[in-house]
């Protein structure tokens, strides 16, 4: 997955993304700073969501 995100993100951040849970993200600003965050979901997002815990 790293490809996809051509190094601007660390190994933790990528590891993580199988495992938030529904409506959870992670906002890279730059390259340096990752923030984790909760979205709430519309009725149409929370039913593509699929993954996740």
């Amino acid at each position: 997955m790293a490809f996809a995100f051509d190094n601007e993100i660390s190994q933790s951040d990528i590891a993580a993304i199988p495992r938030l849970g529904k409506g959870c993200c992670v906002g890279n600003i730059a390259g340096t700073t990752s923030v984790k965050f909760k979205w709430d979901l519309s009725r149409d997002d929370n039913a593509l969501f699929t993954g996740g815990i």
